[in-house]
């Protein structure tokens, strides 16, 4: 089994998509070599799977997501609330 963690970049990185697109083929070339059945991917996707804004982006995580056999878990989330990362103290989400 692989459990692989992520911070992937977020909304104000420079050149966000070029960078995010560069971290998913790193992911895929570091356990490209390894044998394993099951895989658990999680973490800060510093993603909207709920905006339809960044299409191009969608379409990069989907087909990393296809090419591991991922499945999107996000739809257990309440529907009014679906952050998976918040700071009481300082607001951020």
């Amino acid at each position: 089994m692989v459990l692989k963690n992520v911070y992937l970049p977020c909304t104000t990185t420079p050149c966000r998509n070029e960078e995010f697109i560069d971290c998913l083929a790193n992911i895929l070339n570091d356990i490209s070599n390894l044998q394993y059945t099951h895989i658990i991917f999680g973490g800060d996707m510093n993603f909207d799977f709920t905006n339809d804004t960044d299409n191009d982006l969608r379409l990069v995580i989907n087909d990393f997501a296809c090419e591991l056999d991922l499945q999107f878990v996000d739809d257990m989330l309440p529907l009014n609330d679906r952050t998976t990362y918040r700071v009481t103290t300082t607001g951020a989400k």
